[in-house]
């Protein structure tokens, strides 16, 4: 599960020689969707932050034991987030519904991270960045990070433009 605060970056996760003993394919993973509530003025702007559009996670070399086992599950896979105009493109991939996400074997996976190296990187909204894939099966709309400044009882309407994307 994500971090439910955490609306920026998801830094991608690397798990090797991982044991899955009694886990149910169903409870493996689940991936929020961001909140509608983050889009507003304070927060994130006119749509929410894109932080938990993109996160990785990949398993090399799993092992399953126990009397519950994922099915159709190889020792090599990768989940990502649910973001079907993104996700549903990328090749190996299928949506898993009860993980918000997608199930992967696909090793090419990885996330990006690139911001703004302008002086007025706080002050001036880039959002929204579109990055989509060069034979068109994706397309990932970013928003900005998160306002977390904070001027008295206001929020400091600085904005770091900062994007992560999942490719």
């Amino acid at each position: 599960m994500l971090n439910p605060k955490n609306a920026d970056y998801y830094p991608s996760v690397r798990l090797i020689n991982s044991r899955l003993e009694n886990v149910h394919q169903d409870a493996l993973a689940y991936i929020m969707s961001p909140p509608v509530e983050w889009a507003n003025i304070d927060d994130c702007g006119e749509f929410p932050c894109t932080g938990p559009n993109n996160m990785l996670i990949q398993f090399e070399k799993s092992s399953f034991a126990g009397y519950i086992t994922p099915y159709s599950i190889n020792s090599d896979f990768q989940i990502i987030s649910g973001n079907d105009e993104n996700s549903g493109g990328f090749t190996g991939c299928s949506k898993v519904s009860t993980w918000n996400g997608y199930y992967c074997n696909n090793d090419a996976l990885a996330i990006v991270l690139f911001e703004s190296l302008d002086e007025d990187k706080l002050t001036r909204i880039l959002s929204p960045i579109q990055v989509q894939s060069m034979n068109l099966t994706s397309r990932n709309v970013l928003n900005t990070f998160m306002d977390h400044l904070w001027d008295g009882f206001y929020t400091s309407m600085k904005r770091l433009s900062r994007f992560a994307s999942l490719i």
